[in-house]
């Protein structure tokens, strides 16, 4: 209650200087006035910017004020002298502006238009402004207007932009990327959000979402120095704004085609494996917005159709199949009253790739997938008074993937056949599924200005949110056998019905940051965030032959239940008086997200598995495994958590250009993984028979009575470290320029050393057969972690030359992926894989050399329309480069057969109308 009336007292007070400082100026003549109107990139005035006002002639320090319903603010009573000027507001980038002007009697007039940015975060800024957030202690990159629309990037995926951020390290670094680690972490370890949206998988930590990059106004890739309001992540926050209408009508129209005839070959082998062939693609979009009611009421629209059938290397060109996906959006933003906005958006998704037969895959048993997701996003502001507002923000999206045949459920009456004698698998799909997702998420927050308060100015942000993911799955066999038979004659049969199982998460959570400016040089970032995360298995009906039936599953709720702190520290110093230097240093606890991935599968109504051979007369059964051995309930886990320090220098070396050094150092603990928990082991020394080297492996006393429960691993722990040199010129005088070189080496162990995959969740995944299960998976498990990259630098580069002519360019050297060679032992309880040797620099896949160029040439063939000619040229070096093997086992006859390695050089061609 204290606190509240303290709250309102300092609202008061803020309103009684204002009003004093108001009346008091127009008493005198002898100064001059500023005067202006803030608006943002559609000209709708923002209401509730704070504007700062400071000068070495002006008594009293730092003036505020706050803008209104109309965007304007207004400074009287100015003596004469240069001033300095801040705009901000929470969701908007800060700009700064230098070096105004007043004389006596005069007026000036500066108007600012601010864009929507990630909160926290306000590093681009306009005209000659400083280049440098001086009160932020985290480092981010955001890819505005220029970079977005200038630099070539694929369309398929907007992780082909976040990938070009320092840090971030792709699954590959050609186009059309799905996965990415940063500064070390895992690749399901990362936070995307659209329009505050949270749009990870629930279950693996992807982007469920995939928007229309035509939509983008701003993407945010903020990794270093986040504040409390961003939880349940240790990668990186990948924060997208999308665009809004204005007080003008505007859109634009767009096609991208690519071609075989453009498209070259990078084939190692074209004898031995095919090439890859464009069919068809062709990807064509609309957007257009403006305004219902002028300054009150606006639209944006956006339609995205894309059509491709593209086989790549090493698979057929005579089977093939177009994939359809069209990307639909429409947003409103409206001022509904004095102090209030809402903002509402209604997104829809729509993905078909039919599956494709072959001679050895009839069109009954190949798998199709499909989704249609509508996802919705609702805020709304509250401009409280001088110094606060309130935010509400209420989001979520449902639907259904599925992978099923061309019959879609119908076919699921068909079981599966494969013939050892001619090699063809038809009947039905091997493991037919659909699982339904869903996400409901609302979020509360007040923000609060108080000026001159415990010895400096601070900027409170107090929010709640409230986030809850669930996914339903159903799987199994098609018509609930799989018979393995030999030239048409019965030989194995496995059945398996099929089953439901799945995972919900809610997680709520609280946090509280305080930006604390400490005179005219020192802030501080102080926040603390608590969430309390509750893994559950939800309620379900069971399915029976793939049919629902009237009994139902009640569900297990607190199957996991994580109470987590995440204190967050920081500081930024401006080392020069010019305020063109600044030091900056931040320490955060970071907790991944509860992956409902982790616990969910095959859950506890999974079905019986039972295996049988033909004896010459009937099926005889020789294996059977009852479905409660097929889960089992988590117990006592822990949640992982990354502890990060980072420490940064940055300089404004040249108005709009920046340069700027980074040392991160990242610690990962609690890691889960697999433990048999019922097994006895002992230590004894074994030749492998694929190297002829001696190893101590784990032979195990008690075979048959295994229990694989997922645990928490003292020793499993990894960390990173890591320089990053950062350049970035913004777009000015016809050209930017944004790059770094980032050395760094991540070691250690976790779930993923026991592989040369880079997913966790295909290790810690209870679905997933053996892997991460044996001691003897871990043995040199302990060395470079697997997306450890040495050094990786990164470039892109643009320019416009005469005659209204685009060159840039967006180019990655990295060091390649390390691997480890696998060997086979043979302890009691079976044969087993292990590493040859620990994961180290002996082994390493060939550096990685990306360059994509474009060239644009544009025309305006009227007042407000224009049209541009666009040709992106992708792996311009036609690079060769294996990224990935079949298989790394040595006694393996794909061993080292490269599955891996970019698309050939290829053009896209693209044509654009604005108006």
């Amino acid at each position: 209650m204290e606190q509240t009336r303290n709250a309102i007292r300092l609202i008061k007070f803020s309103f009684l200087i204002f009003a004093l400082t108001a009346g008091l100026s127009y008493a005198q003549r002898l100064t001059g006035t500023i005067r202006g109107i803030v608006t943002d990139e559609a000209s709708l005035p923002l209401p509730g910017v704070t504007v700062e006002l400071s000068s070495p002639v002006l008594l009293g320090g730092i003036h505020s004020q706050v803008t209104g319903e109309n965007g304007i603010y207004r400074f009287a009573n100015l003596p004469p002298g240069s001033y300095r000027l801040v705009f901000s507001l929470e969701g908007f980038q800060r700009i700064e502006r230098q070096g105004i002007a007043i004389v006596v009697k005069g007026t000036v007039t500066e108007d600012i238009i601010l864009k929507q940015a990630a909160l926290e975060e306000s590093v681009t800024v306009v005209g000659e402004a400083p280049i440098i957030d001086v009160t932020s202690s985290g480092t981010s990159t955001n890819y505005g207007k220029d970079l977005l629309e200038k630099i070539p990037s694929g369309r398929a995926s907007y992780l082909d932009i976040v990938k070009q951020a320092p840090g971030v390290i792709a699954q590959s670094a050609y186009v059309g990327t799905m996965w990415l680690a940063a500064y070390g972490s895992n690749n399901e370890s990362n936070a995307f959000q659209i329009d505050g949206l949270d749009a990870s998988s629930s279950a693996f930590g992807f982007s469920t979402l995939v928007p229309n990059q035509d939509t983008f106004s701003e993407v945010e890739v903020s990794g270093v120095g986040n504040p409390a309001e961003y939880g349940n992540f240790s990668g990186v926050v990948v924060n997208v704004v999308t665009k809004s209408g204005g007080n003008t009508f505007s859109g634009a129209l767009s096609y991208y085609g690519q071609f075989q005839a453009l498209n070259d070959d990078n084939n190692p082998d074209p004898e031995t494996y095919f090439s890859r062939h464009i069919h068809k693609f062709y990807d064509a979009a609309l957007t257009f917005g403006g305004p219902l009611l002028k300054d009150r009421l606006w639209f944006f629209g956006n339609a995205n159709l894309t059509d491709y059938d593209v086989t790549g290397w090493k698979e057929d060109p005579q089977y093939h199949a177009g994939t359809q996906v069209n990307n639909y959006m429409f947003k409103l933003s409206s001022q509904i009253a004095k102090n209030h906005k809402l903002v509402a958006d209604f997104s829809y998704r729509y993905y078909d790739e039919p599956g494709v037969p072959t001679p050895w895959e009839t069109r009954e048993y190949v798998r199709g997938y499909h989704e249609a997701i509508p996802s919705w996003n609702v805020m709304y502001t509250w401009i409280l008074g001088k110094n606060a507002f309130f935010e509400l923000k209420s989001a979520g999206y449902s639907y259904r993937r599925s992978g099923l045949s061309y019959q879609g459920e119908a076919g699921l009456v068909n079981p599966v056949h494969y013939d050892y004698y001619t090699g063809i698998s038809s009947g039905g799909v091997l493991y037919p599924y659909w699982v339904d997702y869903s996400r409901f998420q609302a979020n509360a927050s007040v923000s609060y200005f108080a000026e001159d308060f415990l010895g400096g100015d601070h900027d409170f942000k107090v929010g709640v949110q409230y986030n809850r993911g669930k996914d339903i799955w159903s799987g199994g066999y098609s018509g609930g056998k799989y018979y393995m038979d030999y030239a048409g004659e019965p030989y194995y049969l496995y059945a398996w019905d099929s089953m439901k199982y799945g995972g919900e998460n809610d997680t709520l959570g609280v946090f509280f940051d305080d930006s604390w400016r400490l005179g005219n040089r020192l802030s501080l970032n102080l926040g603390l965030r608590f969430d309390h995360q509750n893994g559950s298995i939800p309620e379900m009906t069971i399915l029976k032959n793939w049919q629902e039936t009237s009994e139902v599953y009640p569900g297990m709720n607190r199957l996991i239940v994580w109470d987590l702190f995440s204190p967050r520290i920081g500081f930024a110093y401006t080392l020069t008086s010019d305020r063109k230097t600044v030091l900056k240093g931040h320490y955060g606890r970071y907790h991944d997200n509860l992956f409902t991935a982790t616990y969910e599968s095959y859950g506890p109504i999974a079905t019986d598995w039972t295996a049988y051979y033909w004896d010459g007369s009937e099926w005889a059964m020789y294996d059977f495994v009852p479905g409660d051995r097929l889960w089992i309930a988590p117990r006592g886990l822990k949640s992982p958590f990354c502890s990060s320090f980072s420490l940064s220098l940055e300089r404004e070396i040249l108005p709009d250009f920046s340069a700027g050094i980074l040392g991160m150092y990242r610690e990962w603990r609690n890691e889960i993984a697999f433990k048999n928990t019922t097994g006895i082991y002992e230590l004894i020394p074994m030749v492998s028979p694929d190297n002829g080297q001696t190893y101590m492996i784990y032979n195990q006393l008690n075979v048959g009575e295994s229990t694989y429960e997922l645990k928490n691993y003292e020793d499993h722990r990894h960390s990173y470290k890591g320089i990053s040199l950062i350049l970035n010129k913004r777009y000015s005088k016809n050209w930017l320029l944004m790059s770094s070189l980032t050395w760094s080496r991540s070691y250690g162990k976790n779930a993923i050393s026991s592989t040369n995959n880079s997913l966790q969740m295909n290790v810690t995944n209870m679905s997933v057969y053996n892997q991460g299960k044996d001691p003897n998976n871990w043995l040199n498990a302990e060395g470079l972690m697997n997306m450890d990259r040495t050094w990786v630098f990164k470039l892109q580069f643009g320019y416009n030359l005469p005659w209204d002519i685009l060159l840039s360019l967006n180019y990655q050297a990295m060091t390649g992926r390390a691997y480890v060679e696998t060997v086979r032992v043979y302890p009691d309880q079976g044969m087993r894989t292990i590493f040859a040797a620990p994961r180290s620099n002996q082994l390493r896949f060939d550096p990685v050399h990306m360059l994509d160029i474009r060239v644009q040439k544009s025309v305006t063939l009227q007042k407000n329309i224009r049209f541009s000619l666009i040709a992106d040229v992708f792996n311009a070096l036609n690079a060769d480069t294996i990224t990935s093997f079949a298989s790394y086992n040595v006694w393996a006859l794909n061993f080292e057969e490269p599955s891996g390695m970019a698309p050939p050089r290829y053009m896209q061609v693209g044509l654009k109308l604005e108006f």
